[in-house]
């Protein structure tokens, strides 16, 4: 059951690191859009740190995981 729940959990962050890369593609093509305020732009690019940073730490999460799911002599 644990590890039904571990791949269904891994699925998941995947997921969400694929919608954070989306995310971030959006937000550096809306940053570049020609028009916008100083304001906009900052809140922008204070939205694009914080999708950066999370998918900094998905990332990390995926990695521990699978890491965590291989078997113990590759551990070693």
């Amino acid at each position: 059951m644990e590890s039904t729940i571990q791949k269904l959990r891994l699925i998941s962050y995947k997921a969400q690191q694929e919608a954070y890369r989306a995310e971030s593609e959006a937000l550096a093509r809306r940053f570049e859009e020609r028009g916008l305020s100083d304001e906009e732009k900052a809140k922008v690019a204070s939205r694009l740190d914080e999708v950066m940073v999370a998918t900094s730490a998905h990332q990390f999460l995926i990695e521990l995981m699978e890491w965590q799911g291989r078997p113990r002599a590759a551990h070693q």
